[in-house]
């Protein structure tokens, strides 16, 4: 995943404002965490980054509200557990290491121009996607 560039706090609270959201001195940290990232992020690994002292149901509270108003999106990864990623505009998927959970981002997938396709066959209005794929990484497959 590319890093985003660097926003402002007061922009941040805008685009909570904007939301639907109030901007929350949490919301607004956690979204900048989450837009500087590399990679989705747990729940464990946003209270480790937290220069604040944001407790894990107040996370939990804050990653639901900004996920049901389309800020982040939460991923599965068979890991039990959600990772959390500031949505982005561009379309990209994630692959995963099995053996070590590396993840990966997946700019150049081609479902998009799949999606009018599959939605003329099914008659289903589609409005999001997600696509994850599992496998074992160079690193692991050399052990």
């Amino acid at each position: 995943m590319k890093k985003t560039q660097k926003i402002s706090e007061e922009a941040l609270k805008r685009f909570l404002r904007s939301k639907g959201l109030k901007a929350t001195s949490d919301r607004v940290t956690l979204l900048a965490i989450l837009k500087k990232s590399i990679k989705p992020l747990t729940i464990e690994a946003l209270h480790t980054k937290c220069v604040s002292t944001i407790n894990r149901a107040t996370l939990y509270r804050n990653m639901a509200a900004m996920s049901q108003r389309d800020i982040v999106r939460k991923i599965e990864f068979r890991h039990g557990h959600a990772h959390y990623e500031f949505r982005q505009q561009e379309d990209h998927h994630h692959v995963v290491c099995v053996k070590c959970d590396r993840i990966e981002d997946v700019q150049d997938c081609s479902v998009s121009e799949l999606i009018p396709k599959l939605s003329q066959k099914t008659n289903f209005f589609i409005q999001e996607h997600s696509l994850e794929f599992f496998g074992v990484c160079s690193s692991c497959k050399k052990i």
